[in-house]
């Protein structure tokens, strides 16, 4: 029995030293994220139509050797500033260029 309670602490104590990160951090992706969603890229099929066609972008979306990324939610305030609301910008990059892990500020 002594020997049992002997292995069962030992068991506890090195099983806590050890950190397991659920999130991915901003060095090191986590193992357990797949690596295809780890990047600010977007699927243009995603948007309707109407919605691509609102934005400016540099490239077609859909065309070979295109992404299209997404940027940090930017605040943006009427000519007055009494107005202000949050957004999220989308840009295309073409081949060789891919979309940063980190959306862009």
């Amino acid at each position: 029995m002594k020997k049992i309670l002997i292995y069962l602490t030992l068991a506890l104590a090195t099983g806590c030293t050890e950190q397991h990160p659920t999130a991915p951090t901003l060095n090191k992706p986590s193992q357990s994220v797949p690596a295809a969603i780890m990047t600010s890229r977007v699927n243009p099929s995603d948007f309707d139509i109407d919605e691509l066609n609102g934005l400016s972008l540099d490239h077609n979306p859909f065309a070979p050797g295109i992404s299209m990324c997404r940027t940090m939610q930017r605040e943006y305030c009427d000519a007055a500033g009494t107005e202000c609301w949050w957004e999220t910008d989308y840009y295309t990059v073409e081949d060789p260029d891919k979309c940063p892990i980190d959306p862009i500020p």
